[in-house]
């Protein structure tokens, strides 16, 4: 069992190289391991198996916030941790395909977009009816956001939907791409 643990240690690469043939377990204990590193590369297995650990992990508190009211902050607290480490390794990830890790940035916009796109209806309806305290949001919001899709909102939204689709399309494609060896300068060791 020895032998198979040493052999093993001497497979895996250094930090700053991408890791082929991670394994859940690795690619999540590398995220945190290499929470500040932008330069370098990541592999395709090592993006995605530390983004279902950072989903699981959501998915854990979000349920627990369901139950105890007091793991809102626990959810917001964890978002918080790994922000920087999943920008690390999404960078790292692209570099691998040779990308500027500006990219990332790319899917992120066109959520938000989406995003305030979808809600400038309701959020036209809020300030147009005075809302400020969240006890008049029942009956009022209702009733206002109905008017406001009647009047050609339901565009907007759809719109602020397919600019969201289209982010996560461009994610799955920006990640997906296999690593090339011209990625090799983003290197920390400047091999080229």
């Amino acid at each position: 069992m020895d032998t198979a643990r040493s052999d093993r240690a001497k497979t895996v690469p250094p930090l700053d190289q991408p890791f082929v043939g991670i394994g859940f377990q690795e690619a999540s204990s590398r995220l945190l391991k290499k929470w500040r590193i932008f330069s370098g590369r990541a592999s395709r297995g090592e993006y995605w198996w530390a983004l279902l650990y950072v989903c699981l992990i959501d998915v854990l508190f979000i349920v627990l916030e369901y139950f105890f009211e007091s793991f809102v902050l626990a959810v917001y607290g964890w978002w918080l941790f790994v922000l920087v480490p999943m920008l690390a390794v999404s960078v790292r990830r692209l570099h691998d395909a040779n990308m500027s890790g500006w990219w990332a940035l790319a899917p992120c916009i066109g959520n938000v977009a989406g995003l305030c796109i979808q809600v400038s209806p309701v959020i036209k309806v809020v300030s147009a009816l005075g809302i400020i305290y969240p006890t008049q949001f029942a009956d009022t919001l209702a009733r206002g956001v109905a008017q406001q899709f009647n009047g050609g909102a339901v565009g907007t939204v759809l719109v602020g939907l397919l600019l969201q689709l289209a982010a996560v399309v461009l994610h799955i494609w920006l990640y997906t791409r296999p690593g090339k060896p011209e990625g090799r300068r983003f290197d920390e060791r400047g091999d080229k």
